[in-house]
C-alpha cells in the first residue's frame, strides 16, 4: 500500500524543519514492513513568514515531499481537505505540523487500516499538556456537539486515517463551511481508534487562535443541526408562557388589591433581558443565514496558487 501524509501549515516556518526530520525517520521504520511506499503533501495555507521558503527546499531535495501553494489563507479545513484530494495514496493520514499528534503512532493508524476500517480516529486520552482554559472549553463543546446530535468523537482531532474510498466519498460533498470530522463521522464507514498522549509543540506558536477554534465550532454545530434554531422556538414559547402568567398576576394585584406595580427599575430589568434574548435569537438566526449566503454563491472553498513535485 502506498500511504499519503497531509499536512496543514500556516505561519510554521519554525517548526517545519523538525516536522520534516521527524515524520521521514517514522515513515523509514515503516516503509518495506508496514507500508510500501508514502508522499508528504505539505499544504500551506497563506502563511506570511518564510514557510513557503522552507517548504520549497524540502521539496528540493526530496521528490517524495510534494507541496501546494494555497492562494490565501483558507483555514485549517480547507487546507486539509485540498491535501486529501490531491493525494494518491491508498490511505491518507492528516496531522499537525506542530508534532503534538505523535507521528510515532502512524504504524498504529496503519495496523489498524489493514484491519478493513475504512477511518481510523486518533484519540487523545491525555490531555495534560494543553491550557487547562483549552481542556475546559474543548470538553464543553465537544458535549454540547453531542446533545445537539453533531457526529464526532470526544478528544478526537484532525490526526486520522483515511481510506481511499472516504477520499472519494468527500468530493461528494460541496458545502463551503467544512467541519471535516463530522462529515467523516456521519459516513458511517468501519472505524478503528488510536489512543495517544498530547505532546507539546515542537517549536513555534499556534496560528490556531481561541477566534478560529471558536468559528470551527460553529461550523460544526451550523453545518449538521438545527436543534439550536429548534431551541429559541421552544425558548420563545416558555418566555412567552411566564409574560402571560405575569400579565396575569398584575392584573390580579391590581383588581383583587388595587395595587399597581410601582417603580422603574423592575421594568428596566425586564425590558433589558428580553431585549439580550432577542439579541441571542437573531445572533443564532443571522449565523444560519449566513452560512447559506455563503453556501449559495458556490465559490470555491479554496485557490491553488503552485504545486510542486506533483509530476
Amino acid at each position: 500500500m502506498k500511504l499519503s501524509l497531509v499536512i496543514p501549515c500556516y505561519n510554521d516556518a519554525e517548526v517545519l524543519p523538525i516536522t520534516y526530520e521527524t515524520l521521514i525517520s517514522c515513515l523509514d521504520r515503516i516503509i518495506n514492513n508496514k507500508i510500501d511506499d508514502y508522499e508528504i503533501i505539505f499544504v500551506n495555507d497563506g502563511s506570511l513568514d518564510k514557510t513557503e521558503e522552507i517548504l520549497m527546499e524540502i521539496a528540493g531535495k526530496n521528490k517524495r515531499v510534494k507541496v501546494i501553494l494555497l492562494n490565501a489563507n483558507y483555514g485549517h479545513q480547507s487546507a486539509i481537505l485540498s491535501g486529501i484530494l490531491n493525494s494518491n495514496g491508498d490511505a491518507i493520514i492528516t496531522i499537525d505540523s506542530d508534532l503534538q499528534d505523535p507521528p510515532e503512532e502512524l504504524a498504529n493508524f496503519v495496523a489498524e487500516y489493514k484491519k478493513g476500517n475504512d477511518v481510523v480516529i486518533g484519540i487523545r486520552n491525555d490531555r495534560s499538556v494543553d491550557p487547562l482554559f483549552k481542556r475546559l472549553t474543548a470538553d464543553l463543546f465537544y458535549r454540547f456537539a453531542s446533545f445537539l446530535g453533531v457526529p464526532g468523537t470526544i478528544n478526537a482531532g484532525d490526526y486520522r486515517l483515511i481510506s481511499k474510498r472516504v477520499m472519494n466519498s468527500l468530493k461528494e460533498y460541496p458545502e463551503r463551511n467544512l467541519y471535516l470530522r463530522g462529515l467523516i463521522a456521519s459516513m458511517k464507514l468501519p472505524t478503528g481508534y488510536v489512543y495517544y498522549k498530547r505532546m507539546p509543540r515542537a517549536a513555534g506558536t499556534t496560528g490556531y487562535t481561541f477566534a478560529k477554534q471558536l468559528e470551527l465550532a460553529m461550523d460544526g454545530i451550523t453545518s449538521f443541526t438545527i436543534k439550536p434554531l429548534r431551541l429559541i422556538g421552544l425558548a420563545g414559547i416558555i418566555l412567552l408562557f411566564i409574560s402571560m402568567l405575569l400579565i396575569i398576576y398584575v392584573i390580579y394585584l391590581k383588581i383583587a388589591n388595587d395595587i399597581p406595580l410601582q417603580g422603574w427599575a423592575s421594568l428596566f430589568t425586564a425590558i433589558l433581558f428580553f431585549q439580550s434574548i432577542n439579541l441571542i435569537f437573531f445572533s443564532v438566526l443571522g449565523e444560519y443565514l449566513g452560512k447559506a449566503y455563503m453556501e449559495i454563491k458556490h465559490r470555491p472553498r479554496y485557490v491553488i496558487n503552485r504545486k510542486i513535485n506533483f509530476d
